[in-house]
């Protein structure tokens, strides 16, 4: 599997990556909703930097970008029988195929695409196991076990949700608001998601948005009215979930200004066009 084309459409339409440098905390994971324990995780140029001891749990998450470039990672509890040297091929293969293994695999959906300096936040499930974490743009993947058993506690109470269906997003409220809010993100469909928020020109379309990922890869002028015509080079989201397996339900802290949203889901898998391009893919307006 070729990794750098595991996700073709984030990196033909967002601007290149580098992933940071830091540090975590951890506190042990507790039943108690409200009062979560706190868990840092910093993404690296050459891998997620976790602490030791970590357990199952539900956990109040911040991932920390420490780098020069947006960063962009991926954490998932691996399906059981994989082990290192399978990965270790997977990751090493040229081919264009995905393993089944990482189409069955749990990913948890973490808060993604903080630019440099910046901590975005959350609440994710880990449930017991063997973990991937990885990076489809560095390359980079850690294995890491995290022990324990599964702790069942009432959901955080959100704001606001969405869930991520084929090939479309369904919302929970007629229309997001501005300022501080927690996103309840649930992949209700039958395969693996994620959602990326990113701010447009007020008028702007998902046909305006089509046009500059094609141009990616085919080159060319934009139309004279393509809003999006001179944002190419610097989008990235504004806030974002990891990616996410389907029956999986995670958190993310938002705090969108007002004004208008790309809101997409660009995963190509299990194989062919990116799913923004088959309908997971609208403006809305945050009032």
């Amino acid at each position: 599997m070729n990794r750098r084309t595991l996700l073709k459409v984030s990196a033909a339409s967002m601007a290149a990556l580098a992933l940071p440098t830091a540090t975590r905390t951890l506190a042990q994971a507790t039943p108690e909703a409200g009062d979560l324990p706190e868990l840092s995780i910093t993404v690296r140029d050459d891998g997620f930097d976790i602490p030791d001891g970590l357990t199952a749990g539900r956990y109040a998450v911040s991932v920390i970008n420490a780098g020069m470039a947006p960063a962009h990672a991926s954490l998932g509890l691996l399906p059981v029988g994989i082990d290192l040297a399978m990965v270790e091929d997977a990751m090493a293969s040229e081919s264009e195929a995905v393993p089944q293994w990482m189409l069955d695999t749990k990913w948890v959906g973490l808060p993604d695409w903080g630019f440099p300096g910046e901590t975005r936040t959350g609440i994710v499930d880990l449930p017991p196991g063997m973990y991937l974490g990885f990076s489809p743009f560095e390359g980079w993947f850690n294995i890491i076990e995290i022990p324990g058993e599964t702790i069942s506690v009432p959901d955080p109470a959100a704001t606001v949700s969405v869930e991520l269906v084929e090939m479309a997003f369904t919302w929970g409220q007629d229309a997001l608001p501005s300022g501080p809010q927690l996103l309840q993100i649930t992949n209700a469909g039958a395969t693996l998601h994620d959602i990326q928020f990113l701010s447009v020109p007020e008028g702007a379309t998902t046909d305006h948005a089509m046009e500059m990922f094609m141009l990616e890869e085919t080159g060319g002028t934009p139309s004279p009215d393509n809003l999006l015509a001179n944002l190419n080079d610097e989008w990235a989201p504004v806030a974002a979930c990891s990616i996410l397996a389907p029956g999986v339900t995670t958190w993310i802290d938002i705090d969108l200004a007002p004004g208008s949203y790309l809101v997409m889901c660009p995963l190509p898998f299990p194989s062919g066009p990116p799913h923004a391009f088959l309908g997971m893919m609208e403006v809305i307006t945050v009032a």
